[in-house]
């Protein structure tokens, strides 16, 4: 048997790679984590510096007992190292009850016992939307506060960072993996993939994943005392799902969850087009008619898409349950870090899927 230098390597340290290295590192295990990029790069699905966090789920219900495990950890997380990364502010979704976004908040509410109350909040025209609901148990995540607290806490734990570095190609040799990074070969017992829209570049046969991009954008209101709560808005004329967030230091943040044109993650620049601004002030200039907005700054978000949008999370076919796999997170996973991480933590541990992510393995398309 070879020796190994560590008992797990993860790759990617994006949200989900740094939440599993500290679960593991929790654990007692010996740790790597290879990231290509910097630590919190503008390449990967967390540009931008908010997420909204949210449970009555209106993706799917299925997902609803993983947000109670995610809430729990971030609260714990905050507690443990004195920091608030979760703002509990509440959110409004706006729409047709039929529609998409307000029927899966609804139904997701029912079967879970969620608190959801029909309110219209007064920073919104009336006209945008024929319904409002209101969950006051939702808010939004400090992005860049999750990844320094996380980062801070795995090398204090021991775990052993290395970014810029990339994976070359692995292979599993008897009970070993054996890494070749262009810093050199690496051994380990078990190895975690949270490589985000870089996965099938790691893989030996490829997964149906679809990186795309998504482009947000920040406005400055010309009334400085206005401020509107986070919102999910269901558009009316069938142009996806747009969303936005309370006032921060860059202003009024916007997006547009849609299906986004297909990218190659290896271009070097994607411009954003004044077209796609424009679209997104539109939406927020119809939310609040009587301000005025003006355009700051703009970002592309890459997501990693699954055919029917909802996360993989199992082992790898024919690895002997030594690799995990997480991937497709499709635009909607930053909230469930802190539940994933201990999840992918768990399968190392267990070598077994856990029961609240058995909906998310590969077996759906058997």
């Amino acid at each position: 048997m070879l020796k190994t230098d560590f008992d797990v390597a993860v790759i990617g340290l994006g949200s989900m790679g740094l939440a599993t290295c500290y679960h593991l590192a929790k654990e007692g295990y010996k740790v790597l984590g290879i990231e290509r990029f910097a630590i919190y790069n503008d390449k990967s699905s967390h540009v931008g510096d908010t997420r909204l966090i949210r449970k009555s789920y209106f993706e799917h219900p299925d997902y609803v007992p993983l947000l109670h495990k995610a809430y729990d950890n971030w609260r714990q997380l905050e507690i443990l190292h004195k920091v608030t990364v979760f703002h509990c502010d509440g959110v409004a979704y706006m729409g047709d009850k039929e529609g998409e976004v307000l029927s899966g908040v609804l139904k997701s509410a029912e079967l879970h016992s969620l608190p959801i109350e029909e309110h219209w909040s007064e920073s919104f025209d009336p006209s945008v939307a024929k319904h409002s609901l209101w969950e006051a148990e939702a808010g939004y995540l400090d992005v860049a506060k999750v990844f320094e607290t996380y980062l801070d806490a795995i090398k204090e734990l021991g775990v052993q960072v290395q970014d810029h570095t990339q994976l070359e190609n692995w292979k599993q040799q008897g009970d070993c993996i054996v890494m070749q990074t262009d810093a050199g070969v690496k051994r380990v017992e078990k190895l975690v993939i949270t490589a985000g829209a870089w996965t099938n570049e790691l893989l030996p046969v490829s997964l149906d994943l679809n990186p795309t991009r998504q482009v947000l954008a920040w406005f400055e209101c010309d009334d400085a005392s206005f401020d509107m709560p986070c919102w999910c808005l269901d558009h009316p004329e069938g142009m996806g799902i747009y969303y936005g967030f309370s006032k921060s230091r860059k202003g009024f943040k916007v997006g547009h969850h849609y299906p986004g044109e297909t990218i190659d993650p290896n271009d070097k620049k994607i411009p954003i087009t004044e077209e796609e601004i424009k679209n997104l002030h539109l939406v927020l200039q119809r939310l609040a008619p009587k301000k005025k907005f003006d355009f700051r700054e703009a970002a592309n978000c890459i997501y990693t898409n699954t055919p029917d949008e909802h996360f993989i999370i199992d082992f790898l076919p024919n690895s002997d349950k030594k690799i995990v796999l997480a991937a497709g997170f499709s635009g909607h996973g930053f909230k469930f870090v802190s539940a994933i991480g201990e999840i992918l933590s768990e399968m190392i541990k267990c070598e077994k899927l856990q029961p609240n992510a058995s909906f998310l393995s590969l077996k759906r398309y058997s």
